[in-house]
């Protein structure tokens, strides 16, 4: 039977094969943590955490299916997979060595043990990534009852990102402005692109955005800190040639320090949310808006929000952006989806926090109002409940408790803690 890389990748995410190993060069080996899944245009897992000879290291890991598919892939010869610390196969049959000429850690999994697993996946979890345990009950749940339950689980997933804000405003000093513009910078890089978003947003201050009175101003320094517009961006025309100028009036008036041009992630991202999409549509937000956080916590209903983060970009960016390397992208104003999403995950848990700063009722009870406002969110996740309960999917408020059910109980099995499970068994 031949068992496909992905499954290696369930088992490792999951730990399913153990946290003690014995690496191939005989040392012994404990994971902390396995990462987060990463994306095509870099390692497999980021940020995992292991324990080797009592030394605790934080880094990647990469894996594959033989050893030897790290040259086929040609990793060795890719920036974005030097910080691997730990190479997980199922057959080693070659020595891996990184870009540095360094001997990369490496386990080998237990190819009886790991096929054992995948036997027992195909008969009995054939369900996961697309189905649910109890997908045959739930048409059965009072639709009353069912909303109940996600709308108490989506004030828990919002309440959890209030405290991510609140966290960003006690490191910010209770700076309403600066804590603003950390959220949409990090909330304009989701999903694949957020922690590189948020690193950029801490090497430039709002005040400082604000003293660059021009949007190509504005343009130049987010595009500089970037990495876009390093010595070896390559001219083209006029407007990149203007770019790179003011970005270099800047960079030596702030005395700013560019991030890591290979932070960045080009696949499996849609065009419109490409990162250098992304920044031309912050920029003129920022632009047009320099007191972005009065705006928000002013505003009380969807259609003003749609108003604010709609704009028309730069004539420039109208016309054409070079989202990656080969392919010019013609850029149009964000989406009514993508406005949804950036009022959801930023707009929202803003004013909460406010609220909870502020004490002012207004405020909460018009971003709850908004939420509810907003339509319902489509994806694979919200399709799954969609086509095995007969339930009422009504707005946003409602996804956003589905999302947090799923990834929280649904995804890690936690059957024994869902409340939809608690009610099945007592009907």
């Amino acid at each position: 039977m031949n068992i496909p890389e992905s499954f290696i990748h369930y088992v490792w995410e999951k730990m399913l094969a153990g946290q003690q190993f014995t690496m191939i060069n005989g040392e012994k080996c404990f994971i902390s943590k396995p990462g987060i899944k990463g994306n095509r245009d870099g390692p497999d897992f980021e940020g995992t955490e292991l324990v080797i000879n009592n030394k605790h290291i934080i880094g990647n890991t990469e894996i594959h299916l033989r050893s030897g598919d790290w040259y086929k892939h040609k990793h060795h010869k890719d920036s974005a997979y030097d910080n691997i610390i730990l190479h997980v196969v199922l057959k080693y049959d070659y020595p891996i060595y990184n870009k540095q000429n360094f001997l990369i850690p490496t386990i080998e999994l237990s190819e009886t043990e790991i096929l054992k697993l995948y036997k027992y996946y195909n008969k009995h979890l054939t369900f996961l990534g697309n189905d649910l345990n109890c997908r045959n009950y739930l048409s059965n749940i009072n639709n009353i009852r069912f909303a109940e339950i996600i709308e108490c689980l989506a004030k828990e997933r919002l309440n959890r990102k209030v405290a991510e804000i609140k966290h960003m405003l006690e490191q910010n000093n209770y700076d309403w402005q600066e804590t603003t513009w950390k959220a949409i910078a990090k909330t304009f890089g989701n999903p694949h692109n957020s922690v590189s978003m948020e690193w950029l947003s801490n090497t430039i201050q709002w005040k400082q955005l604000c003293r660059a009175e021009t949007n190509l101003s504005i343009e130049a320094i987010l595009f500089g800190q970037a990495g876009f517009l390093n010595d070896n961006f390559k001219i083209v025309d006029t407007y990149k040639t203007k770019l790179k100028q003011e970005y270099s009036h800047w960079k030596t008036l702030f005395s700013l320090k560019p991030i890591d041009l290979n932070s960045w992630k080009f696949n499996p991202i849609r065009p419109s949310s490409m990162p250098k999409v992304r920044l031309a549509q912050l920029a003129i937000i920022i632009y047009r808006y320099p007191n972005l956080f009065e705006e928000i916590i002013s505003k009380t209903t969807k259609n003003e929000f749609y108003n604010l983060f709609q704009q028309p970009n730069s004539n420039y960016w109208s016309n054409s952006i070079s989202a990656n390397k080969n392919q010019p992208l013609k850029m149009e104003i964000i989406g009514q989806s993508g406005t949804d999403m950036i009022i959801i995950n930023f707009v929202i848990p803003v004013m909460l926090a406010y609220y909870d700063y502020s004490g002012k009722t207004t405020i909460k009870n018009s971003a709850w109002d908004i939420l509810k406002d907003i339509k319902p969110e489509k994806n694979k996740i919200i399709n799954i409940f969609a086509q095995h309960a007969n339930i009422i999917i009504s707005n946003a408020f409602h996804t956003q408790g589905l999302l947090e059910l799923y990834s929280r109980l649904c995804n890690n099995y936690l059957c024994n803690k869902c409340p939809i499970m608690t009610t099945i068994l007592k009907n």
